[in-house]
């Protein structure tokens, strides 16, 4: 019995239509291919008009260093690294001065800029070369918040970032004045270039507006260590909530409750402790304590105060290796002065945490001495067994508080060191003088090795 031919006739048109679709697919990718080469080789030898074409490019295409050319304004420039930042009504770019001797441009000029896209952190501009057509128009800033900084797509922008001001140095290289801002994300740095009036001290504690260029510090992995903001001159910067006047006279707050969370963001600004001091390191800072507990103050201020002076404390809320510190701290003595008297302890009793930065005494076995630096530091075993040092920034003999073995009582600051999750993990207590540290008595002549000879 015959076959009824439509059915060899459908399959004659399933097996054309297979290889017409396989023929059409072949087609398409060979189409795709020969696109895709043409658009690399366009790449490599079209000239680039903006920043942004710039800032696009994969990396494969900016390994081919093709050519740009781009009209825009100069936002920022200083002579150390050199930095130059340009900006085009597409974006901002670094361009690498460092094989470029002649003179560069200023803040404020409107160029016509080639040269040659190059790969880094972010792409930038090589071998530059450029003319100065006159004045530009300096673009409108991107308001910015810290964690928006950190994820460097603003990286080399005309931004405006706010802070608290907490302190300035001044590096010698190109006069930059280095302000430290903090904002409730994280800190970052205000480089102001040429930088030779004395510091802006009305600044310190107020919260600023400053405007320049997002910058980022990287290191060589290119992860984002730090956030930079490139400030051509001060006059950049606007004042929104002015600091006191008088920045003593601020309401005191007890030591317990330093760093402790704000919703008003007040925690940002500068606060006032009153205290005893308990220790003081010239050119560093010093310890004082309060009913409510012990606190370190960083500080390079030389104000006369020795131990057991009462003195007034402000400065900047940051975490410790346990409890908070405070930084930047500026010192006023008062007339008052208290005997100390340090609260006695077991090496147990240290690692609950209650008595860091306050002043203690403790007990213990010399069990040997860490040397570094040709700094000898004993190592203390507490009569409950807890190991810990005693600590002296200073040179001194390598047996200083007695042999291996020795008994012996040490009074000083107790500083924790916490673990991980925040706990108290070690202590170490440190001594002011080497008078802090007194031999109780020698080791035994009887030890388990004599007895067994």
């Amino acid at each position: 019995m015959r076959m009824p031919r439509v059915g060899s006739c459908c399959i004659g048109f399933r097996a054309f239509r297979y290889k017409w679709n396989r023929l059409l697919l072949l087609t398409l990718v060979f189409c795709a291919s020969r696109s895709r080469a043409s658009s690399g080789a366009a790449i490599g030898s079209q000239t680039l008009r903006t920043v942004a074409h710039i800032r696009h490019l994969a990396a494969n295409a900016l390994n081919q260093r093709p050519e740009v050319r781009i009209r825009g304004v100069v936002t920022y420039y200083d002579p150390i690294v050199p930095n130059l930042f340009v900006q085009d009504s597409s974006g901002g770019i670094w361009v690498d001065l460092r094989s470029t001797p002649t003179i560069a441009p200023q803040p404020g000029q409107l160029i016509d800029l080639s040269g040659y896209a190059a790969p880094g952190f972010t792409p930038y501009i090589d071998r530059p070369k450029w003319k100065v057509l006159g004045t530009g128009k300096v673009p409108k800033p991107v308001p910015l918040t810290y964690e928006q900084a950190r994820t460097a797509r603003f990286d080399s922008q005309w931004v405006e970032m706010e802070g608290v001001v907490r302190s300035f140095i001044q590096q010698a290289e190109g006069d930059v004045l280095v302000i430290d801002v903090v904002t409730p994300g994280g800190n970052f740095k205000v480089r102001v270039p040429g930088y030779h009036a004395p510091f802006p001290m009305e600044l310190v504690d107020a919260k600023v507006r400053f405007r320049g260029v997002c910058g980022t510090a990287f290191n060589r992995r290119n992860q984002i260590v730090a956030i930079h903001l490139f400030e051509p001159t001060l006059k950049d910067s606007m004042v929104l909530e002015p600091a006191p006047p008088d920045p003593f006279n601020i309401q005191a707050t007890s030591i317990a409750d330093v760093g402790r969370f704000s919703a008003d963001l007040s925690d940002l600004h500068r606060v006032k402790v009153v205290g005893t001091v308990t220790a003081r390191f010239p050119q560093r800072g010093l310890f004082l304590m309060d009913a409510t507990g012990g606190l370190y103050a960083e500080s390079q201020d030389g104000s006369p105060v020795e131990p057991g002076d009462e003195v007034e404390v402000i400065g900047f809320p940051a975490a410790g290796n346990y409890t908070p510190v405070l930084k930047s701290a500026a010192i006023h003595p008062l007339r008052s002065h208290h005997d100390l008297v340090a609260a006695k302890i077991t090496g147990r009793m240290a690692l609950k945490g209650g008595f860091d930065a306050q002043l203690v005494t403790i007990t213990g076995t010399v069990r040997g001495y860490h040397q570094q630096s040709g700094v000898y530091t004993p190592v203390l075993e507490s009569e409950d067994h807890v190991t810990f040092q005693a600590v002296f920034r200073g040179q001194l003999a390598s047996d200083w508080l007695g042999s291996i073995g020795s008994k012996a009582s040490v009074t000083g600051v107790c500083s924790i060191k916490a673990d991980d999750n925040g706990n108290p993990s070690e202590f170490q207590i440190v001594l002011r003088t080497p008078a802090d540290g007194k031999v109780l008595s020698s080791p035994p002549w009887l030890t388990a090795r004599r007895a067994l000879l």
